[in-house]
């Protein structure tokens, strides 16, 4: 029996040994898990703080995006009304004859001015005039094609 009683005395040793090191490594394990769950939570508070701050830019940059589309529809609509008024105002032509822009308002008998014949080097034929650049002796209103008048009506009116 002494034999038996040895050999469960030493069972119970290794055992209670064995019972020690379990203690020990759940207990290093723990303290392990415990370091590990700190680091995590920190880095969550961190994530968090991060995700308000970017939250709140995002929502301030979506109110100075949304502020310029406004202003950009704003600002197309007084294009188109200036477009529109000044077009009204101006409906600016050019001429088929003297090739000058012009005011259909201010269109009068006098306001283009041409040479009815050629310069022939010296002089211009039809009046006598020596210089190039001297204006018209001829004067009419300016003059522009139906096909013209709709493309200069188009180009000021801003159809292209």
């Amino acid at each position: 029996m002494s034999h038996l009683n040895e050999s469960l005395i030493k069972d119970f040793r290794d055992f209670k040994a064995s019972i020690s090191d379990s203690i020990k490594h759940k207990d290093s394990a723990l303290e392990s898990f415990k370091l590990q769950i700190a680091a995590l939570e920190s880095s969550k508070t961190k994530l968090l703080a991060d995700l308000t701050l970017m939250t709140d830019k995002f929502q301030r940059a979506d109110i100075r995006l949304k502020r310029a589309f406004g202003e950009i529809i704003a600002l197309k609509g007084r294009i188109e009304k200036i477009k529109t008024t000044s077009f009204q105002r101006m409906q600016v032509k050019l001429c088929t004859r003297c090739h000058k822009e012009y005011n259909e308002k201010e269109n009068y008998n006098w306001s283009c001015r041409t040479h009815q014949s050629t310069y022939g080097g010296t002089m211009w034929w039809c009046c006598g005039r020596r210089n190039k650049d001297d204006p018209g002796c001829k004067y009419a209103k300016h003059q522009i094609t139906e096909n013209e008048e709709e493309t200069a009506i188009m180009m000021v009116g801003g159809g292209y």
